[in-house]
């Protein structure tokens, strides 16, 4: 029997980029649609007893434009049970707006590299407890295109497809019960997925989501891109390039001055710490016109990209390190009050005293663990709101 379609071999001299490259799309292809795979390995740090997949798929951006998004799949090595493995669906932090940043290139030695964002956490127990773990780039991260940092809806829109496209091959045997797991710029990713998954994607049962040191609050990127003598924040700049590719009316060239315009080829090419370094002496005042911190667009656009908006069906579990440097313990446990009082919810909330923004994997190993343990087993999530 040959490959089954869409099974993809490199040809001679490929580049990296030769499996990111999108094929031709079926016309009338649903989002999620599985376009092109392969398989992978071995990768280090990965589960040896798992098979790792490189997937494309068909997904859409926040404005409803079809786009091919990649990712991988990871497989246990033992039988699926009766009704398919249960999903994991890992949504991964900030890695750069690069091609080349994309985690499924598994490429630990780029410049900056990137190291633990590269696999999932855990992935060697998630595995080893039957779990079929999907891992989204993001579009524009591998395939080619605008990435779109912090578009909160592009990014869910691409968490939920990539599940779709592993359901979408029968002999990966993925069910329909699904986890989605985040961090940091993959926390709100995680939590828009959950917001979404309800109306978007109604043949799955998302049964928890779990936010660890999630970015909650977009509505203060203006405010953070206020000229000033202080260290540039990178990630308000790659959300502005990010959103002005993006969105119409956010004209970049009056948000940026014109030194930083010179350099935005320059920024989208690097992934991981290479990114941070490259601006860690650059004051805000040489990156952002005094108009940014008072521009009605971002404004507006950063409350769009604001979770939080409506109601998540699914239970939700945040945890947060008191010792983030990067995400604040303040805005999560502010945004969980905020949710809390308006939103019919089921969330539980841990902040975990001296944990850092990568440190509180770590220390809520057990916690998220045993809860995903439980909403597989059916049970309903409890709410620490209230």
């Amino acid at each position: 029997m040959g490959p089954a379609p869409g099974a993809w071999s490199p040809p001679a001299g490929a580049s990296p980029f030769a499996f990111y490259d999108p094929p031709p799309v079926p016309p009338g292809s649903a989002h999620g649609t599985l376009l092109r795979y392969q398989v992978v390995g071995p990768v280090p740090g990965a589960h040896a007893g798992a098979t790792l997949w490189r997937v494309l798929y068909l997904t859409q951006t926040a404005t409803g434009t079809s786009v091919v998004g990649s990712g991988y799949v990871a497989v246990p090595g033992l039988a699926a049970p009766a009704g398919g493995y249960p999903v994991i669906a890992w949504a991964h932090g900030s890695t750069g707006m690069a091609r080349a940043c994309a985690p499924s290139l598994f490429a630990t030695s780029l410049p900056g590299g990137l190291h633990d964002l590269v696999l999932a956490p855990y992935l060697a127990t998630l595995v080893d407890q039957g779990y079929l773990v999907t891992a989204a780039d993001y579009p524009g991260l591998g395939t080619p295109g605008t990435l779109g940092y912090y578009v909160g809806a592009g990014e869910g829109y691409a968490v939920l497809d990539a599940i779709r496209a592993a359901q979408g091959l029968a002999s990966w045997h993925a069910s329909d019960a699904v986890v989605i797991l985040g961090h940091s710029q993959g926390g709100h990713a995680a939590l828009f997925a959950g917001q979404l998954a309800a109306g978007y994607t109604k043949e799955q049962r998302v049964a928890g989501v779990i936010a660890a040191a999630p970015v909650t609050s977009l509505a203060g990127v203006a405010s953070a891109a206020r000229a000033t003598s202080q260290p540039v924040n990178v990630d308000v700049l790659l959300t502005l390039v990010s959103w002005s590719r993006t969105y119409p009316g956010l004209p970049l060239d009056q948000l940026l001055t014109p030194s930083a315009m010179a350099g935005i080829g320059q920024l989208t090419a690097m992934c991981g710490t290479a990114v941070t370094d490259a601006y860690i002496r650059t004051p805000s005042a040489a990156v952002f016109t005094p108009q940014a911190a008072t521009s009605p667009a971002l404004v507006a656009l950063g409350r769009a990209n604001t979770p939080g908006a409506v109601p998540t069906a699914a239970a939700m579990l945040i945890v947060q390190g008191s010792a983030d440097d990067e995400v604040s313990a303040s805005g999560t446990t502010s945004f969980v009050t905020h949710v809390c009082a308006v939103q019919p919810d089921r969330l539980t909330y841990t902040l975990y005293h001296g944990a850092t923004h990568d440190g509180v994997l770590t220390e809520a190993r057990s916690q998220i663990l045993g809860w995903i343990a439980a909403r597989f087993a059916g049970q309903p999530g409890p709410t620490g709101c209230g």
